[in-house]
Order: structure tokens, then sequence, then C-alpha cells
């Protein structure tokens, strides 16, 4: 019965000494959409498979009969099974009930940091990525050779350094559920917060629910991937001449740079525009958001090496746009992978320790009280 309110499952082998004082090898990780169900079977006498299971809120318990159903590895008796996310901290006791575990919470700011090293570093990014969608770039033949774009390739390469081949650290890594932020990770695990995203996953569901009557993520991006938000939003053509002697460049001509334009340059109305076109337009407003977010932070910090994570990006349509805009403007400058899953919170608290939560939030007083400075946070 549970099965049925299954979103997707995706399964991942780790050694098992990667678990070394793990108590119970699974977690949970309800945020304020989505629940992330992550439980483990034993591959072979080296191996657990990770299951990462979503489901729906509006389906938590569906979920948590999920995971009792399923069972976790249990290497500690008596241990407690490791919870995070703010409807977790508001289901404690439904948790208790339903699995007959008693539980432990974990800040979720710690466990994304933690969740986001740990899975990084046990596995080869083919095993935890998705594989590179195949980009379409017919319409930017010509371009990438012109002058400049050439300079904006050549300035990506001297700001961020080359990738290197094989180096998984330091990354950064921004995280898009409900919420959104962006964080360092360095080789020993210590994190840093370095931004936060104001326009995440829940104001993706609600934009859409007002302008196309929808909050259902999968029926959004359906409509996206029928619509062309050239139809909404303002292009190239429309604020530039196509003249490759322009002080500007040449860029795109359709290429669309102001969301919802031509609400503007036309006075269309949300009657003159079909859903799938807004849709279009919202997707890749929040994507392009987001990454150029990420594209900055990695500036600043100098890091080639990027990786996307969280459920927003789900659906190949985003993720292959925003490589297809990576590859025009930085050339090959940026390593950027999207993770199979968003459930790096939940990894995070399966790994932590109480004590991990009394340093991070000793820490985070610690800052409280003294200027900001960049200052890493404890892994």
């Amino acid at each position: 019965m549970s099965r049925e309110f299954l979103l997707e499952e995706k399964i991942i082998a780790v050694k098992k000494s990667h678990f070394e004082g793990v108590g119970v090898v699974g977690g949970l990780d309800r945020g304020c959409t989505l629940t992330k169900v992550l439980f483990s079977t034993v591959k072979d006498d080296e191996h657990y498979n990770l299951h990462f299971a979503l489901f729906k809120n509006s389906h938590f318990e569906a979920g948590l009969d999920y995971l009792k159903e399923k069972g976790m590895v249990v290497q500690v008796p008596g241990a407690k099974l490791h919870v995070t996310g703010a409807g977790c901290d508001m289901h404690r006791e439904l948790i208790k009930q339903k699995l007959g575990l008693e539980i432990q919470f974990i800040n979720e700011f710690l466990t994304q940091g933690r969740g986001t090293h740990w899975l990084i570093g046990c596995a080869d990014d083919s095993e935890i990525c998705y594989p590179e969608p195949e980009l379409d770039m017919s319409e930017f033949e010509g371009l990438q050779a012109n002058n400049f774009l050439q300079k904006l390739i050549e300035k990506a390469k001297k700001d961020l350094g080359e990738p290197i081949e094989g180096q998984k650290f330091p990354c950064m890594m921004l995280f898009m559920g409900s919420g959104g932020g962006i964080m360092k990770i360095e080789e020993n695990g210590m994190s840093d917060m370095v931004g936060g995203l104001w326009f995440a996953g829940r104001s993706f569901l609600g934009l859409s629910k007002l302008l196309l009557g929808t909050d259902d993520y999968d029926e959004i991006l359906e409509l996206a991937s029928k619509g062309r938000r050239n139809n909404v939003d303002t292009e190239v053509k429309d604020v530039l001449a196509n003249d490759p002697n322009s002080p500007y460049g040449q860029l795109p001509p359709n290429l669309p740079v102001f969301p919802f334009g031509k609400a503007v340059d036309t006075d269309k109305t949300l009657a003159d525009l079909s859903r799938e076109d807004l849709a279009n337009s919202i997707v890749f407003s929040f994507a392009y958001n987001a990454f150029t977010n990420l594209a900055l932070a990695a500036q600043t910090s100098k890091i080639p090496k990027l990786y996307m994570g969280g459920n927003f990006f789900r659906h190949e349509l985003i993720r292959a746009e925003i490589l297809k805009s990576v590859r025009l403007f930085t050339g090959e400058s940026i390593a950027l992978n999207f993770l199979i899953t968003g459930h790096t919170g939940a990894i995070g608290a399966m790994i932590s320790k109480p004590e991990d939560e009394f340093k991070y939030l000793a820490f985070m007083q610690q800052q409280a009280q003294q200027a900001p400075d960049g200052a890493n946070s404890p892994a």
C-alpha cells in the first residue's frame, strides 16, 4: 500500500567501512514539501545498499510505513534512528509510534554539509551523479568563437583555475529543496555556508500554483518541456542589434535575458500566454537564478569543482539547460555535476552523533557573538 505513494527510489552500494560508528544505517528527513527516507540492505560481505526513497509530505505516514516494511541495518543494538528536518521535529511522536524506534533529532544545517561531504567522499561521481545529458548546442553554433564569449571563457578560467582531474575537494555545493543554500566543503569535512537562496523550491511551487494553477512538480515540468520561454521572456534580439561589431559582442539572438519581460515589451497578459510557455519561463528563472548564485560563490572562492543537489534538479530538462549555459559562457572551466539524490540531509543525520550537534551549536553561538570572519563550520 505504501509503495503506491513512492515518488522514486534510487540505490547506491557503499563499503561497510564508511559506516563505522553508525548505530542505525538509515535516516529520515522531512522538509517542508518532501520526505526523504533512507534505509539499507546488505549487498554482500563488504557493502551495504543505500536506498533513497522519496514521498510527498501529504503521504508522510506511507513513507514511515515503507521504512518499517523495508527495515534498516541496526549495527548497534538499541541505537536511535537519527532524523532531521522541520517536519521530523514536529512529528517526533508519530515517528516513534510508527517505527518503534527511539529517535535522535540532528540539526539540518549540520546534516547538509556532513551528508554532502560523506556522499561525495565515499563514491565516484559516476555513481552518485546524474550522467551528463546530450546537449543540443546547435542554436549557439559559431558563437562560441566570437570575441566577446571568448573573453568570458578566458575570464572564467582565470578566476576559477582549471578543474583537477580526480580531485573532489574543495568543492562548492548548492542544495535546493524547499529552501536552498550554498556550501563550501573542504577535504577534512569542514563546511562553510557561503550563501542562501531567497527563491528556492517552495517559492517555485507557490509561483507555479498562482500562474499555472498547479503546484505538482512533475506536472509543472511536463508543461515546461512542451513550452518555449521565448514567448514570455525578453530575448537578446529585442534589446540588441544582431551585429558582430556591436560593442556588446554577438550573443545568441534568441537567448532569453529578462524572465517575463514580454509582458512589458508587448503588453501581454496571462490570458495571452500558454501554460506551457509560462511553465518553461518559471522553471528556468529559478534554475538560472540558482546557478548564477553558485557561479558567483565559486568565482569568489576560486573553486571550479561544483555540485548542485536537491529535488528541484530531478528533471533532466533543468539539468540540460543549465549545462548549456555553462558550456556557452565558461567553456570547460567549471566542472559541474548534479547529485542523483536530495537525501544529503538524511545521510548527514545518519552519520552524525549528538556531540557533533553540540559542537555545531556552540560554534554557531560563538559566531553570533563575533563579527563574521568567514570561518568554517565544524565537520
